[in-house]
């Protein structure tokens, strides 16, 4: 539980402000529940397909790019692009779309 909640800034009463077609006519979680969902670990086996996929497409637009464009600073920022994309597919699997 955050110990000074108006220091972060942070409201954790239930937001109303989530269209109801959003959250599939269920109970709202509030958001002190969706911070502990975040971040949680989420091991579902079931999706390591999709997390194959990710990570195959990524490799492969990485392969691309170091193929196709100089050694240089703009290079490792794209590749670093290519990485940080994986990471925000994967939560999006991981978390089925839900987010703060």
């Amino acid at each position: 539980m955050i110990e000074n909640k108006e220091a972060y800034g942070v409201n954790l009463k239930q937001r109303t402000d989530i269209p109801q077609e959003q959250t599939g006519g269920m109970r709202q979680m509030t958001v002190e529940e969706r911070l502990a969902d975040i971040f949680t670990y989420h091991d579902d086996y079931s999706k390591v397909p999709n997390y194959t996929a990710i990570r195959s497409a990524a490799k492969h637009l990485a392969e691309v790019i170091m193929h196709n464009s100089p050694v240089s600073a703009d290079q490792s920022t794209a590749l670093r692009c290519v990485r940080e994309a994986v990471l925000w597919a994967n939560a999006a699997v991981a978390l089925d779309g839900r987010s703060l």
